[in-house]
């Protein structure tokens, strides 16, 4: 409702605010569709989101509502464009409110994204909320990064496959302040999920990722409450891996953990409150203490568990603190123990049930009895259930009052004492709300020193706003903003179009600019033909923004991948024939500007072609050769023939590719360094799926083809039902990998591809002669690869009882 603004001499504004419920659970006016839902910051409970400024989200923001994918992602980003400044509050907060389902289907991304422009210019000041139960994230995952002052509340957030963005329900990335994630419902599903008939095996337990996440640097003031996490082989991290073990400080309040298998959580370092909490029926491993971090857990209830507090699995060790003074706060209903060994290092009952050590939160706090927990927690938590109508304190009071009217007043600065007040009273008149309690609200202007300053009361709490004047520094940082945003899409082009861009995309926002403000583009010709924007106020530093033009080294390596794409650029029949076709094609693309200003050469040295391309000082060659030293082997047990005629070759193989056995005919070579290799499929009798052929590359040496057991490689291939795929094995012991590739456009002559970037390798097909190939599948291997690869063409028949032939022709190398 409306505020009532009361003006006193002149001097003073008085508010008397009779504000919207800011308290989590109970109360006060909710979102659209009802559901209880508080619309301000949460109140009345504990954790680290209380410290730091604490956590008000949107509190008393815009309200805007999505049932879509898309309308979420763009709500999220049209809030950041209208707020690019990334100073310590945005110009205004917002509260999104969703009803309906998240889905892949109908989101622009397979992940949705708050996220802010860079690790200085976070994202800040929102509230995502759930109307009612509808609210939901269903396949898809939010991502939070570059973040401050969030909360995420009363959402469902369940089945995201691993593979699909993160692989998390909610992943929470640093540098994050201050997030505050309430009521929410966290959830996959468990058994045999890839149908191979054994229940918990890799393929189950990796069909889904986790359900939260915490990770990387610059994580801190986080508290994650009430929220239910269940049905889940990995559900869980703080910490990614041993290098990510931070100085994290986190608060994991009255959760609902069930059916679970393990990481709740896995912990890396830090230190973490794990406080009245209900595990029940989790079959794994529990709280999973590592990296030299000490966590209180008090006043927690286990049910029907197993190892529900230890280090497992890998070092270092973390530590423990099982409640106040000497005392174990937490209690033990029907828990089952691991005896120490192997992966199993140390639990909760091996030790005694004593603390490993020590430590104290930051804050003050009520834990209930563990007894209690059960029944305070069980039909608390999760989606639809805020409803504990806890009262905000004065100090909360103030802070949200504080929160509201920051975002307000970003925009006003001192200008003289009755042009200055009469706009913070516009502002306060403006604002809606409806607090707890009666917030006072005081206006006092300082003319000598140009301030005024706006004090906020409730009880014996106060706080404070001091609007100064405007800087030429802080011209020029809004300027900046403004700029920064409007030429984040330019993509370098030349140097004259991108200036070009670059000036249209200044005039575009230079209404905005205050006064005395200029914003100049010019190309740096000294530095690579850069374009760097120069943003100027008088008195005040100057600020540059930098559109970079690629690098000579950058401009090689488009031009040989323009090149190497075109198909004239291949070995023909002979070196005069191949020479002139490259020619033309050269002379053509040269021709065109396709090659981003670098040039390309053709030349004949000896029995290759040569392509020499340069930009400045930069280099590089493609060679093209007709001679290629070709071996024959029969990896494992298979019985091949191979014959040649004519730059023709006819293999003939028996065998498979099985999880850990391979058996094929091999014809190959040894590759030094990076290669993109490509040959035609002329045909190919095999009828069974597990019939290959097509072009593979191995680390293994020739001295372990006999046995052909537990081989590195990946392959591009054509099966024996007529499908394209991709296959691999990525590290000792993995499981064989297989899965149809991209399909092109196009008709014609048939081809496979098979490219070696570094440790990674990239596999596609083409249906028209090599001119349209379909998108790459792109992997890494698990360890560094050697220099020096063995690469060829593989054929077997998907049986050791038959044989199947594969016609291959213009088989090309080019590195």
């Amino acid at each position: 409702m409306k505020k009532t603004v009361f003006l006193t001499a002149g001097i003073t504004v008085f508010l008397l605010i009779s504000f919207i419920t800011c308290s989590p659970p109970g109360g006060g006016n909710t979102t659209p569709g009802g559901g209880g839902i508080p619309v301000g910051p949460l109140a009345g409970y504990v954790g680290f989101a209380t410290l730091n400024g604490g956590t008000t989200g949107g509190a008393g923001g815009d309200e805007v509502t999505v049932s879509t994918g898309t309308e979420l992602q763009n709500a999220i980003n049209v809030y950041k464009s209208e707020n690019p400044t990334g100073r310590a509050a945005m110009d205004s907060p917002r509260i999104i409110y969703i009803s309906g389902s998240i889905t892949t289907d109908n989101s622009p991304e397979d992940v949705i994204y708050l996220k802010g422009s860079s690790d200085t210019k976070l994202f800040e000041n929102i509230s995502i909320i759930g109307v009612g139960t509808s609210g939901e994230f269903n396949g898809i995952g939010l991502k939070i990064e570059r973040a401050h002052n969030i909360i995420i509340q009363n959402i469902a957030f369940h089945h995201v496959r691993a593979g699909v963005g993160d692989g998390d329900g909610m992943g929470v990335n640093g540098p994050a302040t201050n997030i505050w994630v309430d009521h929410c419902e966290f959830y996959n599903e468990v058994g045999d999920l890839d149908g191979d008939g054994t229940i918990g095996d890799g393929g189950d337990k990796d069909y889904y990722d986790a359900l939260l996440d915490t990770k990387y640097e610059g994580i801190g003031y986080i508290t994650y409450s009430y929220n239910t996490f269940h049905d889940s082989y990995k559900t869980s991290l703080i910490g990614y891996t041993t290098d990510d073990a931070r100085d994290w400080n986190i608060t994991i309040y009255r959760n609902y953990y069930y059916n679970c298998n393990s990481r709740l959580p896995l912990i890396r370092g830090g230190n973490v409150h794990i406080l009245n909490n209900y595990y029940y029926n989790n079959m794994g491993s529990g709280i999973n203490l590592r990296c030299g971090g000490t966590v209180l857990i008090e006043g927690n209830y286990f049910k029907d568990s197993k190892d529900v507090i230890g280090h497992f699995y890998n070092d270092p060790t973390g530590y423990w603190d099982l409640g106040p003074g000497s005392s174990d706060s937490n209690i033990y209903d029907n828990v089952t123990w691991s005896t120490i060994a192997d992966d199993i290092y140390a639990t909760a009952q091996s030790e005694g049930f004593a603390d490993t050590g020590t430590w104290t939160p930051p804050y003050s706090y009520t834990a209930l009895a563990a007894s209690e927990v059960p029944a305070a927690v069980e039909h608390s938590t999760g989606v639809g259930n805020i409803d504990d109508g806890i009262e905000q304190t004065d100090a909360q009071k103030v802070a949200a009052a504080k929160a509201l009217l920051s975002g307000e007043l970003l925009g006003v600065y001192y200008i003289d004492k009755a042009t200055t007040e009469a706009a913070v009273a516009a502002v306060i008149a403006a604002v809606e709300g409806d607090f707890a309690d009666t917030v006072e609200v005081t206006i006092l202007t300082d003319e000598p020193g140009e301030t005024t300053t706006i004090t906020i009361t409730s009880g014996l709490e106060s706080d404070t706003i001091v609007i100064q004047p405007q800087t030429a520094d802080d011209k020029i940082s809004d300027a900046y903003d403004l700029v920064d945003t409007a030429v984040s899409g330019i993509s370098y082009t030349t140097a004259a179009l991108t200036l070009t861009a670059a000036e249209d995309a200044i005039d575009s926002v230079s209404a905005g600019f205050a006064t005395g403000v200029s914003a100049v583009a010019a190309i740096d010709a000294g530095n690579n033909d850069n374009i760097v924007i120069t943003i100027s106020c008088a008195g005040g530093t100057d600020q540059t923004i930098t559109i970079l033009a690629p690098t000579s080294a950058e401009r090689v390596a488009y031009a040989k991948s323009v090149l190497l794409g075109n198909s004239a650029i291949r070995w023909d029949t002979d070196v005069a024939t191949t020479y002139a076709n490259v020619s033309a094609a050269v002379a053509i693309t040269n021709g065109d500007g396709s090659l981003w200003e670098a040039t390309a050469s053709a030349a004949i040295d000896g029995d290759t072609v040569v392509i020499t391309i340069t930009h400045g000082i930069e280099s590089d060659t493609i060679v093209l050769s007709a001679t290629v030293d070709w071996v024959n082997a029969d990896i494992g047990s298979a019985a091949g023939v191979t014959s040649e005629s004519a730059g023709t070759y006819t293999i003939t193989g028996t065998g498979k590719f099985e999880s850990s056995q391979q058996t094929f005919r091999y014809m190959y070579t040894e590759i030094t360094g990076d290669f993109t290799m490509t040959a035609r499929v002329e045909s190919f009798t095999a009828t069974s799926n597990q019939g290959w052929a097509g072009i593979l590359m191995t680390p293994n040496n020739a001295a372990s083809f006999s046995t052909g057991t537990d081989m590195l490689f990946s392959a591009s291939i054509k099966r024996g039902d007529g499908t394209w795929y991709y296959g691999h094995r990525l590290a000792a012991g993995a499981t064989l990998t297989k899965n149809a590739m991209t399909a092109p456009s196009g008709s014609g002559n048939t081809y496979v591809k098979l490219v070696r970037t570094g440790d990674s390798y990239s596999a596609s097909y083409s249906l028209d002669g090599g001119s349209t190939w379909g998108a790459a599948t792109t992997n890494s291997f698990a360890a560094a690869l050697p220099a020096t690869l063995y690469v060829g063409l593989c054929v077997n028949s998907g049986s050791s009882s038959a044989s199947a032939t594969a016609v291959f022709s213009d088989v090309m190398i080019t590195q």
